[in-house]
């Protein structure tokens, strides 16, 4: 029995070496495994963050040129809307300037009537009144000179 014992004991130090040994090439194929993971890493971040960095400055730009092609939209727009105003001033301005002219014209029309008026009402009043007076005048004189006479 101690033999079987001896036996048994020696087949686990064989079994315990040939584990020791199978961990100890593991071990190191792990340990390389994990240094050439950890590495592949370290360069796929440091990829990563270049290609962001490039990524971001790329952004800056775009953001940048498309706020430079608003701000040239915005003053195309601006001169337009000033032109346009300034057409429609001009119009409007025209427009009132023409309004004056034609009331200008039909008010002297209308002083000019008027006043021909007054003027044929003024002669006609003065016709009437030499019509009128031109009698009374003749006997007034004709008083007159019987008072001399």
């Amino acid at each position: 029995m101690l033999s079987e014992l001896r036996d048994g004991m020696q087949k686990t130090q064989d079994t315990l070496k040939v584990l020791t040994k199978d961990f100890s090439d593991n071990a190191a194929n792990l340990q390389a495994e994990v240094q050439k993971i950890t590495k592949d890493a370290g360069e796929s971040f440091k990829q990563v963050h270049t290609e962001m960095a490039a990524s971001t400055k790329n952004f800056g730009v775009q953001v940048q040129s498309a706020n430079a092609e608003m701000k040239n939209m915005l003053a195309d727009v601006l001169k337009s809307a000033q032109k346009d105003l300034g057409e429609g001033l001009s119009e409007n301005s025209r427009i009132i300037k023409e309004g004056v002219l034609a009331l200008d014209k039909a008010l002297q029309k209308e002083l000019n009537d008027s006043l021909e008026t007054l003027g044929r009402q003024l002669a006609s009043l003065s016709q009437k009144f030499v019509e009128d007076y031109t009698p009374l005048t003749e006997r007034l004189r004709d008083l007159v000179q019987v008072g001399r006479g």
